[in-house]
């Protein structure tokens, strides 16, 4: 899979039905998953608790404008994993929702 990803139009998105969904003890301050579509294509969904998310705005409506932001803004660069099709999807008024491409890999402390 290629280290470039760009956000895909509504109509662009796979379908990403599934068939599996499991914890993903990754990170922290978000909810994540791993889930795995009918096809066997598998994806990594984030839930982001927007009242929590103060570095993105500081209320939940604030802060899904800056993550929304945040996430055309990191589809540009090549060495991030962007989200397919709508970068953020609202879900109520406190938590979005984010799907990504699952890719293998770790990350590298620099310092």
């Amino acid at each position: 899979m290629s280290a470039t990803h760009r956000p895909l139009s509504r109509s662009q998105a796979p379908d990403t039905s599934a068939t599996g969904l499991t914890y993903a003890a990754i990170g922290f301050g978000d909810h994540h998953r791993h889930v795995t579509a009918l096809d066997g294509t598998r994806w990594f969904a984030t839930v982001a608790d927007l009242t929590g998310k103060p570095h993105c705005g500081p209320t939940a409506s604030t802060a899904l404008t800056g993550l929304r932001s945040a996430m055309l803004r990191a589809a540009g660069l090549e060495f991030v994993v962007a989200p397919v099709g709508e970068p953020v999807v609202q879900l109520g008024e406190r938590y979005a929702l984010s799907v990504l491409p699952a890719v293998e890999g770790s990350s590298v402390r620099t310092r």
